[in-house]
């Protein structure tokens, strides 16, 4: 589905900072690079055992099953956390990334 010449603009229309409003609660006011790795350290290493609940799940599905224990990588940094899910960036880097910011 195409988003040109849609009008985003409506009352419909809101902010992913007003959907996820309750969900960035969770997240510290301020965080360190080093820890964000770290936060992303025990996800992928959770993942890597592929526990039960977790089998046969597409990547959205594990996303939105793992938001809720890592909320600083599911709500912080959503893209990296969906790209670390589907084996796109191995934890190396996500530390580069983390660096950089």
């Amino acid at each position: 589905m195409s988003v040109r010449r849609k009008n985003f603009n409506g009352k419909e229309y809101k902010k992913g900072s007003e959907v996820f409003k309750d969900k960035l609660a969770l997240l510290p006011k301020k965080i360190e690079p080093k820890q964000v790795a770290e936060h992303f350290e025990k996800l992928l290493a959770h993942v890597a055992t592929k526990p039960d609940n977790l089998k046969g799940k597409s990547v959205l599905q594990i996303a939105e099953t793992l938001a809720p224990d890592f909320p600083v990588c599911a709500y912080g940094y959503p893209k990296t956390y969906i790209m670390a899910l589907a084996g796109k960036l191995d934890l190396e880097q996500i530390r580069k990334l983390c660096q950089a910011a």
